[in-house]
């Protein structure tokens, strides 16, 4: 009989320490994001590849971003300001420094690639307010362009 009194009190003391020792770990924050293994590491592309295809002339149509996306942040993590010489293209690296030529009159601007887009079908490249100001398509909303890269990346 006293064999098991003292079995009694050590099997409820190993059980609350158990228990206790479940809740601390438990308390402790959890990564958001597990590591995948393979799947984080960054892939190898062929850079030449990609190279070409950015000095390649493009031509299609182009829109505008105006007051609504005025302050948002751009996928490069930079605040969209339409009145910057900026533009949304969804390939060239950030950075990149394109000349847009409007085909209908003729009137050219240097923009930078700082935000995607645009993702809307037929369309390749979503300029900033002023951008589109100077290329003079504001009252249109569209117009057909040629994209040639000025200045790549490095």
């Amino acid at each position: 009989m006293i064999r098991s009194r003292n079995k009694i009190p050590v099997m409820l003391s190993s059980g609350i320490f158990v228990t206790l020792l479940f809740l601390m770990l438990n308390c402790f924050p959890q990564p958001r994001y597990r590591n995948t293994g393979y799947r984080d590491r960054p892939r190898r592309t062929n850079d030449t590849q990609n190279n070409r295809a950015h000095f390649e002339i493009e031509s299609g149509l182009a829109s505008y971003m105006a007051q609504e996306l005025q302050g948002r942040t751009t996928a490069s993590g930079e605040k969209f300001n339409m009145w910057a010489l900026t533009a949304a293209h969804k390939t060239l690296p950030f950075g990149t420094i394109v000349r847009v030529i409007n085909l209908e009159n003729n009137k050219s601007v240097d923009v930078r690639i700082n935000d995607r887009g645009p993702f809307k079908r037929g369309r390749i490249i979503d300029l900033s307010y002023e951008a589109a100001r100077i290329l003079d398509f504001i009252n249109n909303g569209l117009t057909k362009v040629e994209i040639r890269v000025i200045k790549p990346v490095p």
